[in-house]
Protein backbone atom coordinates (compact mmCIF):
# COMPACT_ATOMS: atom_id res chain seq x y z
CA UNK A 1 0.00 0.00 0.00
CA UNK A 2 1.21 3.55 -0.63
CA UNK A 3 3.19 5.18 1.99
CA UNK A 4 1.57 7.94 4.37
CA UNK A 5 3.75 10.94 4.52
CA UNK A 6 5.46 12.34 7.19
CA UNK A 7 3.34 15.58 8.44
CA UNK A 8 7.05 17.88 6.85
CA UNK A 9 6.48 20.45 4.45
CA UNK A 10 7.77 19.77 0.72
CA UNK A 11 11.82 20.87 1.18
CA UNK A 12 12.39 23.41 -1.26
CA UNK A 13 15.35 21.93 -3.92
CA UNK A 14 17.73 24.56 -2.68
CA UNK A 15 20.88 22.04 -1.22
CA UNK A 16 21.62 23.96 1.68
CA UNK A 17 17.53 24.00 2.94
CA UNK A 18 17.35 20.37 1.99
CA UNK A 19 20.48 19.20 3.63
CA UNK A 20 18.80 20.90 6.98
CA UNK A 21 16.20 19.52 6.15
CA UNK A 22 16.90 15.82 6.45
CA UNK A 23 18.96 16.77 9.02
CA UNK A 24 16.26 18.12 11.26
CA UNK A 25 13.11 15.71 9.49
CA UNK A 26 10.71 14.88 12.19
CA UNK A 27 8.81 11.49 11.68
CA UNK A 28 6.00 9.63 13.85
CA UNK A 29 7.06 5.67 13.37
CA UNK A 30 4.17 5.05 15.89
CA UNK A 31 1.32 6.28 13.61
CA UNK A 32 2.43 4.54 10.87
CA UNK A 33 0.63 1.04 10.28
CA UNK A 34 1.92 -2.14 11.23
CA UNK A 35 2.68 -3.42 7.26
CA UNK A 36 4.51 -0.30 6.27
CA UNK A 37 7.96 -1.59 5.81
CA UNK A 38 9.47 1.79 6.91
CA UNK A 39 8.15 0.58 10.98
CA UNK A 40 9.73 -2.89 10.13
CA UNK A 41 12.82 -0.89 8.97
CA UNK A 42 13.45 0.92 12.32
CA UNK A 43 11.94 -1.43 14.67
CA UNK A 44 14.77 -3.88 13.58
CA UNK A 45 17.38 -1.46 13.19
CA UNK A 46 16.59 -0.67 17.36
CA UNK A 47 17.45 -4.35 18.05
CA UNK A 48 20.70 -2.81 20.11
CA UNK A 49 22.00 -6.56 21.22
CA UNK A 50 22.08 -7.80 17.43
CA UNK A 51 25.35 -7.53 15.96
CA UNK A 52 26.24 -4.57 13.68
CA UNK A 53 26.47 -6.47 10.32
CA UNK A 54 22.35 -7.28 11.19
CA UNK A 55 21.90 -3.68 10.82
CA UNK A 56 24.02 -2.67 8.07
CA UNK A 57 21.89 -6.11 5.83
CA UNK A 58 19.00 -4.30 6.69
CA UNK A 59 20.64 -1.37 5.42
CA UNK A 60 21.61 -2.69 2.44
CA UNK A 61 18.21 -4.45 2.20
CA UNK A 62 16.74 -1.46 2.02
CA UNK A 63 18.85 -0.20 -1.17
CA UNK A 64 18.39 -3.54 -2.90
CA UNK A 65 14.84 -2.74 -2.84
CA UNK A 66 15.07 0.64 -4.61
CA UNK A 67 17.78 -0.14 -7.05
CA UNK A 68 16.10 -2.98 -8.39
CA UNK A 69 12.28 -1.91 -7.91
CA UNK A 70 11.40 -0.49 -11.63
CA UNK A 71 8.02 0.85 -10.10
CA UNK A 72 9.36 2.98 -7.26
CA UNK A 73 7.70 6.27 -7.27
CA UNK A 74 10.05 8.97 -6.31
CA UNK A 75 7.56 9.94 -3.58
CA UNK A 76 8.60 6.21 -2.21
CA UNK A 77 12.10 6.97 -2.60
CA UNK A 78 12.12 10.48 -0.56
CA UNK A 79 10.55 8.56 2.05
CA UNK A 80 13.12 6.38 2.23
CA UNK A 81 15.76 8.89 2.36
CA UNK A 82 13.72 10.41 5.62
CA UNK A 83 13.82 7.46 7.44
CA UNK A 84 17.55 6.84 6.28
CA UNK A 85 17.88 10.86 8.13
CA UNK A 86 15.85 10.54 10.55
CA UNK A 87 17.42 7.12 11.65
CA UNK A 88 20.89 8.34 12.08
CA UNK A 89 20.04 11.41 13.63
CA UNK A 90 17.60 10.86 16.35
CA UNK A 91 18.02 6.90 16.85
CA UNK A 92 21.94 6.03 16.47
CA UNK A 93 23.36 8.96 18.27
CA UNK A 94 21.47 7.76 21.40
CA UNK A 95 23.16 3.75 20.61
CA UNK A 96 26.30 4.65 19.93
CA UNK A 97 27.91 8.44 19.91
CA UNK A 98 31.07 6.71 17.49
CA UNK A 99 28.92 3.91 15.76
CA UNK A 100 30.60 4.10 11.96
CA UNK A 101 29.32 0.99 10.04
CA UNK A 102 26.42 1.64 10.05
CA UNK A 103 26.82 5.10 8.93
CA UNK A 104 29.16 3.86 5.99
CA UNK A 105 26.89 1.13 4.77
CA UNK A 106 24.17 4.18 4.81
CA UNK A 107 26.54 6.30 2.44
CA UNK A 108 27.46 3.23 0.06
CA UNK A 109 23.82 3.18 -0.24
CA UNK A 110 23.39 6.81 -1.39
CA UNK A 111 26.39 6.59 -3.38
CA UNK A 112 24.42 4.03 -5.68
CA UNK A 113 21.33 5.73 -5.43
CA UNK A 114 23.32 8.84 -7.05
CA UNK A 115 24.42 6.96 -9.85
CA UNK A 116 20.69 5.25 -10.66
CA UNK A 117 19.16 8.64 -10.54
CA UNK A 118 21.80 10.69 -11.51
CA UNK A 119 19.44 12.02 -14.51
CA UNK A 120 16.73 13.11 -11.98
CA UNK A 121 16.60 16.50 -11.45
CA UNK A 122 14.48 16.11 -9.22
CA UNK A 123 15.00 13.26 -6.67
CA UNK A 124 19.09 13.52 -6.87
CA UNK A 125 18.89 16.62 -4.80
CA UNK A 126 17.56 14.72 -2.39
CA UNK A 127 19.77 12.26 -2.35
CA UNK A 128 23.24 14.71 -2.04
CA UNK A 129 20.95 15.95 0.79
CA UNK A 130 20.84 12.74 2.73
CA UNK A 131 24.66 12.32 1.81
CA UNK A 132 25.42 15.63 3.03
CA UNK A 133 24.00 14.60 6.29
CA UNK A 134 25.55 11.51 6.58
CA UNK A 135 29.05 12.82 5.63
CA UNK A 136 28.40 15.23 8.34
CA UNK A 137 27.98 12.76 10.77
CA UNK A 138 30.97 10.45 9.45
CA UNK A 139 33.31 13.56 9.47
CA UNK A 140 32.15 14.39 13.43
CA UNK A 141 33.09 10.90 14.60
CA UNK A 142 35.85 9.92 12.41
CA UNK A 143 37.89 11.70 14.71
CA UNK A 144 37.51 9.09 17.41
CA UNK A 145 38.48 5.78 14.78
CA UNK A 146 41.56 4.22 15.00
CA UNK A 147 42.18 3.31 11.39
CA UNK A 148 44.38 0.23 12.87
CA UNK A 149 40.61 -0.87 14.42
CA UNK A 150 39.10 -0.66 10.43
CA UNK A 151 42.32 -2.40 8.62
CA UNK A 152 40.73 -6.02 8.50
CA UNK A 153 36.68 -4.85 8.11
CA UNK A 154 36.55 -4.11 3.98
CA UNK A 155 34.34 -1.40 2.76
CA UNK A 156 35.26 0.70 5.74
CA UNK A 157 38.80 2.22 5.78
CA UNK A 158 38.15 2.51 1.72
CA UNK A 159 35.47 5.24 3.00
CA UNK A 160 36.83 7.02 5.95
CA UNK A 161 40.30 6.43 5.16
CA UNK A 162 40.58 6.60 1.42
CA UNK A 163 44.08 8.23 1.13
CA UNK A 164 45.57 5.22 2.99
CA UNK A 165 44.58 2.75 0.53
CA UNK A 166 42.91 -0.56 1.30
CA UNK A 167 41.64 -3.27 3.73
CA UNK A 168 43.56 -5.84 4.28
CA UNK A 169 40.05 -7.66 2.44
CA UNK A 170 40.55 -5.79 -0.40
CA UNK A 171 44.37 -5.08 -0.48
CA UNK A 172 45.77 -8.88 -0.40
CA UNK A 173 44.96 -10.97 -2.99
CA UNK A 174 43.94 -14.21 -1.25
CA UNK A 175 40.93 -11.89 0.57
CA UNK A 176 40.36 -9.83 -2.15
CA UNK A 177 39.89 -13.15 -4.65
CA UNK A 178 37.38 -14.23 -2.11
CA UNK A 179 34.78 -10.89 -2.41
CA UNK A 180 35.26 -10.73 -6.16
CA UNK A 181 32.02 -11.48 -7.77
CA UNK A 182 31.97 -14.66 -9.90
CA UNK A 183 31.83 -12.53 -13.12
CA UNK A 184 34.00 -13.17 -16.16
CA UNK A 185 35.07 -9.26 -16.32
CA UNK A 186 36.73 -9.57 -12.90
CA UNK A 187 38.30 -12.86 -13.93
CA UNK A 188 39.92 -11.33 -17.98
CA UNK A 189 41.24 -8.42 -15.47
CA UNK A 190 43.55 -11.28 -13.16
CA UNK A 191 44.15 -13.27 -16.00
CA UNK A 192 48.49 -13.21 -16.95
CA UNK A 193 47.90 -12.75 -20.31
CA UNK A 194 48.05 -8.43 -20.86
CA UNK A 195 45.76 -8.56 -23.04
CA UNK A 196 42.85 -10.63 -21.65
CA UNK A 197 43.69 -8.57 -18.61
CA UNK A 198 43.31 -5.36 -20.95
CA UNK A 199 40.02 -6.20 -21.31
CA UNK A 200 38.54 -7.31 -18.60
CA UNK A 201 39.50 -3.92 -16.99
CA UNK A 202 38.64 -2.02 -20.34
CA UNK A 203 35.00 -4.11 -19.95
CA UNK A 204 35.00 -3.28 -15.97
CA UNK A 205 35.43 0.80 -16.89
CA UNK A 206 33.32 0.97 -19.16
CA UNK A 207 30.24 -0.76 -17.21
CA UNK A 208 31.13 1.45 -14.08
CA UNK A 209 28.43 3.73 -14.53
CA UNK A 210 25.74 0.90 -13.70
CA UNK A 211 27.68 -0.67 -11.00
CA UNK A 212 26.53 0.30 -7.24
CA UNK A 213 29.06 1.97 -5.14
CA UNK A 214 30.44 -1.60 -3.61
CA UNK A 215 30.92 -3.16 -7.02
CA UNK A 216 32.52 0.09 -7.80
CA UNK A 217 35.20 -0.45 -4.79
CA UNK A 218 36.25 -4.01 -5.91
CA UNK A 219 36.81 -2.29 -9.44
CA UNK A 220 39.46 -0.31 -7.60
CA UNK A 221 40.81 -3.03 -5.68
CA UNK A 222 40.96 -5.09 -8.85
CA UNK A 223 42.76 -2.23 -10.41
CA UNK A 224 45.29 -1.92 -7.74
CA UNK A 225 46.06 -5.86 -7.68
CA UNK A 226 47.06 -5.45 -11.47
CA UNK A 227 49.08 -2.82 -10.93
CA UNK A 228 50.82 -4.05 -7.64
CA UNK A 229 51.53 -7.28 -9.75
CA UNK A 230 51.96 -5.40 -13.04
CA UNK A 231 53.57 -1.58 -12.23
CA UNK A 232 54.64 -1.01 -15.85
CA UNK A 233 51.53 -1.46 -17.13
CA UNK A 234 51.00 1.74 -18.25
CA UNK A 235 47.76 0.68 -19.90
CA UNK A 236 45.82 -0.34 -16.88
CA UNK A 237 47.09 3.09 -15.31
CA UNK A 238 45.47 5.17 -17.91
CA UNK A 239 42.07 3.62 -17.22
CA UNK A 240 42.69 4.24 -13.83
CA UNK A 241 43.40 7.50 -14.78
CA UNK A 242 40.09 8.41 -16.90
CA UNK A 243 38.08 6.38 -13.74
CA UNK A 244 39.49 9.27 -11.80
CA UNK A 245 38.54 12.28 -14.44
CA UNK A 246 34.84 11.07 -14.49
CA UNK A 247 34.25 10.04 -11.06
CA UNK A 248 31.74 12.20 -8.63
CA UNK A 249 32.73 10.81 -5.22
CA UNK A 250 35.89 11.77 -2.88
CA UNK A 251 36.63 8.54 -1.32
CA UNK A 252 37.24 7.10 -4.97
CA UNK A 253 39.48 10.02 -6.39
CA UNK A 254 41.46 9.17 -3.00
CA UNK A 255 41.43 5.64 -3.94
CA UNK A 256 42.70 5.92 -7.71
CA UNK A 257 45.48 8.49 -6.36
CA UNK A 258 47.10 6.13 -3.65
CA UNK A 259 46.51 3.22 -6.12
CA UNK A 260 49.04 5.26 -8.80
CA UNK A 261 50.83 6.43 -5.74
CA UNK A 262 51.94 3.21 -4.67
CA UNK A 263 53.25 1.70 -7.36
CA UNK A 264 57.34 1.01 -8.01
CA UNK A 265 57.14 3.33 -10.78
CA UNK A 266 56.31 6.96 -8.93
CA UNK A 267 57.66 8.87 -11.10
CA UNK A 268 54.94 7.44 -14.15
CA UNK A 269 51.89 7.82 -11.65
CA UNK A 270 50.95 11.26 -10.91
CA UNK A 271 47.49 12.48 -11.74
CA UNK A 272 46.06 16.10 -11.56
CA UNK A 273 45.11 17.34 -8.11
CA UNK A 274 41.65 18.76 -8.04
CA UNK A 275 39.42 20.26 -5.91
CA UNK A 276 37.83 17.16 -4.25
CA UNK A 277 40.93 15.85 -3.34
CA UNK A 278 42.38 18.94 -1.54
CA UNK A 279 39.47 19.04 0.63
CA UNK A 280 41.25 17.74 3.90
CA UNK A 281 39.06 14.54 3.86
CA UNK A 282 40.52 11.15 3.63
Amino acid sequence: MPFLRANNPEPAQDTEQLTNYYRSVSLEPSSWESTDPRKAFLEGMGKIAIQDQYHTSLIQLVFKRIWEKPDMTEGEVKQWLEVLAYYLEKDITTRDPTAKQIPVSILYGLHSLQLKYHQNGQLLPHIMATSAVVQGYLDRIKPTVNIKDIENVPWQKEMLFPSQGFSRQLGDMKSYQKLIPNDQDFKNSMDPNVRTSLQGLTALKEKLPSFSAHKRVLVLATFFQVLKANPHDAMAANLLREIHQSSPFHHEKKLITFILQHKPNKSQSRIPSTSSSRDGRG
